[in-house]
């Protein structure tokens, strides 16, 4: 049985090729935009799709 739990998303531009970050931490890079959040940092939400080059949109779920 296939189960969604439907939360809060926003949309950043990403810092880069995440194609192979999907549900990884992220958090806000000094650019605005969205990269892996680094160990110990403070993560703003989970990435939700695969952005595979600079700016193109990434999903972030940040809340319930």
């Amino acid at each position: 049985m296939a189960v969604e739990n439907v939360g809060k998303t926003i949309s950043m531009p990403a810092a880069g090729d995440l194609s192979a970050k999907q549900y990884r931490f992220v958090a806000q890079d000094s650019n605005g935009r969205v990269d892996v959040a680094g160990d110990g940092a403070d993560a703003m939400g989970v990435l939700q799709d695969d952005p595979s080059v600079l700016g193109a949109p990434a999903c972030i779920m940040v809340g319930p």
